[in-house]
C-alpha cells in the first residue's frame, strides 16, 4: 500500500475517532518528552522514538501529532523564537553524560529545519548546563550556559543535581539569537559566579532575571536586555553546606515585574524546608511565606477542607518539592509533590517513586495560607523519572492530571476538579476499557488547550524497546 495514502487513512480515522469518542486508540510510535504551549490549539512536543532517536512534533487539540522532525540530538528544552521554535539539545556520551549543547531552529507553522549551531563542548571534566530564559508566553529570550564546578571524574551517572560544586560556577555565559540562528554574546555581571545558581527567566520586555543564593541569603538581579545590572532584592535564607536544593522560579502574568520563586532545602539546622517569596521589582519589596518545615506538624497544620495528609503515601513529607506555580489577580497556588527516587543496590533498576501531593493556596497581597489541598496518591515506574501530577488552571477552577498505582502491574488515571474557594475536589477517572488497561500516564506529558486537554497513554511494544503513545481528549 501507498506511504502517503496509509498516511491518509490514518488521519482520517483519527478524524472519525473524535466524533464519536473522546479516545484516539490509535496507538503512535513515540513517547512524549515534553510539551511546550505554543498557543490555545496547539502545543510544541519533544519526542522519543528509539534509543538516541528523538524529534519535534505540534500536537493540536484533536489529539493528532503533525509535522514530526527527527534528530539525533537529545532535546533539553524549547520555546518560541519569533518564527521559529528554538530547541536546545544535547550531546550525550553513552547516553548519560552530557558532552555539549547545540541550538535546532524549526519554523514554527511547518517546523521545516531552518538551522543549527553548536554552543558549547565539554572542554574538561566539569560539568556543564544550560537554561533556557523564557517569558510566561514561552518565548524564548536567552540561552544561559554554565560551566560548574562539578568534575564529572569517573562517575557513570555524572553529578546529582544536589551537590554544591554542581551549583557553584565557574563561567556564566548568556547569549541571545536572532530568528536566522545568530547569536550574540550578553556580558552581565552578576553576583551569581561566586555563590550558589538557582535558576533563571525573563519577561516580555526581554529583562533578565538571575537567582542565586549563599548560605545567609537567597538573592535576585534584575538585568536589562543590553546585560545592564538594573536592581538587585534579597532574602534571608537558611541552608545546609550541602542543601539538598530545589527550586521553581516563575514571573507573574499580572506583573512581569515580580519573580516568585519556591523552594527545597535543608537549612543550617539541617531539617528539609520549604520557602515560598516574591521578589516584587515594581514595589522594590519582597514578601515571603516564612520558612516552613517539613515534618509530621505540618502535615498535621495543613488547612485542608478534604483530607489531612496521613498514611504511608505522606510518610516521607521531607521529600516534598515544589513542581508549579500558578497566579491570578488574587491568588498564588503552589503545587507539591514528594518524589524520591530508590534502588535495592549498585547494578539495580531504579524505582521512581511518587506518593502524596499537596497544594498551597496563598494570598497574593500577604502570602498568608488561604488553604491547602491535600491528593493522596501513590505511584512508581521503572520507566521515567518525571512528576506524578500535572495542573492547569481555568478561572476558579485547578485541573490536575495523576497517574496512580491500582494493583501489581496495573494503573488508573484520574482528574481532579479543584475548586480554589470552597477547597472541594472532585475525582473521576480518566481511563477507559477501550484504550487499554494498565497503560500508563506520565502526566508531566498532558498538553492543556484552552477548551479541552490530551491526556497521553504511553506502552513499550511486544518483543522491542520502542514506545506507542495513544491520546484521550477531556473537556474542561
Amino acid at each position: 500500500m501507498n506511504c502517503n495514502f496509509k498516511k491518509n487513512i490514518i488521519k482520517g480515522l483519527l478524524h472519525i475517532t473524535i466524533f464519536v469518542s473522546p479516545i484516539i486508540s490509535i496507538a503512535q510510535d513515540f513517547r512524549i518528552l515534553k510539551q511546550i504551549s505554543l498557543d490555545e490549539n496547539f502545543s510544541i512536543s519533544t519526542l522519543e522514538y528509539g534509543r538516541n532517536e528523538y524529534g519535534i512534533g505540534i500536537l493540536n487539540s484533536r489529539g493528532i501529532m503533525t509535522n514530526e522532525q527527527k534528530f539525533k540530538l537529545s532535546p533539553k528544552d524549547c520555546g518560541i523564537l519569533g518564527d521559529n521554535i528554538f530547541l536546545i539539545a544535547a550531546k550525550m556520551k553513552n547516553g548519560i553524560k552530557v558532552t555539549g549543547y547545540s541550538a535546532l531552529l524549526f519554523n514554527k507553522k511547518s517546523l521545516a529545519p531552518a538551522g543549527e549551531q553548536e554552543l558549547i563542548t565539554k572542554q574538561n571534566s566539569s560539568r556543564i548546563s544550560s537554561t533556557l530564559l523564557k517569558d510566561p508566553l514561552n518565548n524564548v529570550h536567552y540561552v544561559l550556559l554554565r560551566e560548574t564546578k562539578y568534575d564529572d571524574g569517573f562517575s557513570f551517572f555524572g553529578p546529582s543535581i544536589y551537590d554544591t560544586k554542581f551549583l557553584e560556577s565557574e563561567s556564566i555565559q548568556l547569549l541571545s539569537f536572532n530568528n536566522k540562528l545568530e547569536s550574540k554574546p550578553i556580558d552581565i555581571k552578576t553576583e551569581a559566579i561566586n555563590a550558589y545558581f538557582a535558576d533563571a527567566c525573563s519577561d516580555v520586555k526581554k529583562n533578565i532575571y538571575l537567582c542565586s543564593f549563599t548560605k545567609e541569603s537567597i538573592m535576585v538581579e534584575k538585568f536589562d536586555s543590553t546585560g545592564k545590572f538594573l536592581s538587585k532584592l534579597s532574602s534571608p535564607f537558611s541552608v545546609w553546606k550541602n542543601p539538598n536544593f530545589d527550586i521553581i522560579m516563575n514571573i507573574d502574568k499580572g506583573n512581569q515585574q515580580s519573580v516568585i520563586i519556591a523552594t527545597k532545602c535543608l537549612n543550617q539546622d539541617k531539617k528539609m524546608a520549604h520557602n515560598v517569596i516574591c521578589f516584587d521589582f515594581a514595589s522594590n519589596k519582597v514578601m515571603k511565606t516564612g520558612e516552613i518545615l517539613l515534618n509530621k506538624d505540618y502535615c498535621r497544620a495543613l488547612k485542608s477542607p478534604n483530607e489531612e495528609a496521613k498514611g504511608n503515601n505522606f510518610s516521607s513529607i521531607e521529600e516534598l518539592k515544589p513542581i508549579q506555580i500558578f497566579q491570578d489577580s488574587v491568588r498564588v497556588i503552589v503545587e507539591k509533590e514528594i518524589l524520591y527516587d530508590e534502588s535495592e543496590g549498585s547494578g539495580n533498576p531504579i524505582s521512581h517513586n511518587r506518593r502524596g501531593s499537596i497544594i498551597t493556596v496563598y494570598d497574593k497581597k500577604n502570602f498568608e495560607v488561604i488553604r491547602d489541598i491535600v491528593i493522596d496518591k501513590k505511584f512508581s515506574t521503572y520507566v521515567e523519572q518525571s512528576e506524578g501530577i500535572n495542573a492547569h488552571l481555568v478561572g476558579n477552577i485547578l485541573y490536575a492530571v495523576t497517574c496512580e498505582r491500582a494493583g501489581l502491574l496495573s494503573y488508573k488515571t484520574f482528574v481532579y476538579n479543584i475548586n480554589l474557594t470552597s477547597g472541594e475536589v472532585i475525582k473521576n477517572e480518566i481511563e477507559k476499557e477501550d484504550i487499554g488497561k494498565g497503560k500508563v500516564t506520565f502526566p508531566s506529558q498532558v498538553a492543556w488547550f484552552k477548551n479541552n486537554f490530551a491526556v497521553p497513554f504511553f506502552v513499550l511494544t511486544s518483543f522491542t524497546s520502542k514506545t506507542e503513545t495513544a491520546f484521550m481528549l477531556r473537556s474542561y
